[in-house]
């Protein structure tokens, strides 16, 4: 009866808890677990945000068509957000050729020449490198350019946003 006393008081004593080498070893695997994971799942939203400011662009393009088939003109963004026609979303509405909006993970800005008769578009990463490696830039025709920028936000002033429609 001692010896199984003894054995019961034994085992008791090991498992009190996690030994500190053993935190140790599981904190260090997942930090190098994460170290090959995060780098990865960053590189898959990636082209989700490019794919979704090239959608915003082509939808603007839609946008402006119905527009200009109604009403002979393009239109800026509040003649075509929710307080005008209605054919692109508020937060779209609130762009203008001295202001951009912010939109999954890209900043947008849209520009319309006074008289109407043209209008373009450019999108650019909110984190270059992060949400997206490529500016892009569309006009009334619907062609849709692409620049790839690595490390640095470029300059958009009225000198280099091509074409500045707003003189």
């Amino acid at each position: 009866m001692g010896l199984q006393h003894h054995s019961h008081h034994r085992h008791a004593l090991s498992r009190r808890g996690a030994a500190l080498w053993e935190i140790m070893f599981a904190a260090a695997v997942i930090i190098i677990t994460g170290f090959f994971i995060i780098p990865e799942f960053i590189w898959y939203y990636h082209p989700a945000y490019e794919n979704a400011a090239v959608a915003t662009l082509r939808m603007l393009t839609s946008a402006q068509e119905v527009y200009a088939a109604k009403w002979g003109v393009y239109g800026t963004p509040a003649q075509l957000g929710p307080d005008g026609q209605n054919l692109i979303d508020e937060i779209l509405a609130g762009m203008t050729k001295n202001a951009s909006i912010e939109k999954s993970g890209y900043y947008f800005r849209l520009d319309c020449a006074k008289d109407g008769s043209s209008w373009c578009a450019v999108a650019w990463p909110t984190k270059w490198g992060t949400t997206g490696d490529k500016a892009f830039h569309i006009s009334a025709d619907g062609t849709i350019k692409w620049k790839g920028v690595e490390g640095t936000n470029p300059d958009w002033n009225r000198a280099n946003y091509p074409p500045y429609l707003g003189q």
